[in-house]
C-alpha cells in the first residue's frame, strides 16, 4: 500500500511516501537504512544492502529505507 502524505518537523514541512508492502506485528524489529543515492553507484550499493539483509536476516522483520531526497531519476 503506498501512502502520501506530509508531516512537520522543526517547522519545516516534508512530503513522503510510505509504501508497505508487509506488516510485521509491533514487537518485530525494525532495520532502518538511511540512503542518499547521488548517482547509479550509490542506487547499486544500496541493492547490495537490502538483498544481503533480505537474504541473511531470518527472523520476521520490517525493512525501512529512508532516501534524504535523492535524484528521483535513483
Amino acid at each position: 500500500m503506498d501512502e502520501k502524505r506530509a508531516i512537520v518537523v522543526v517547522g519545516r514541512d516534508y512530503h513522503l511516501t510510505v509504501d508497505r508492502k508487509h506488516v510485521m506485528p509491533p514487537e518485530a524489529p525494525r532495520i532502518v537504512i538511511v540512503s542518499y543515492q547521488p548517482n547509479s553507484i550509490a542506487k547499486e550499493l544500496l541493492k547490495v544492502c537490502l538483498d544481503s539483509i533480505r537474504k541473511y536476516t531470518h527472523e520476521p522483520h520490517e525493512l525501512w529505507v529512508v532516501d534524504n531526497c535523492s535524484p528521483r531519476e535513483n
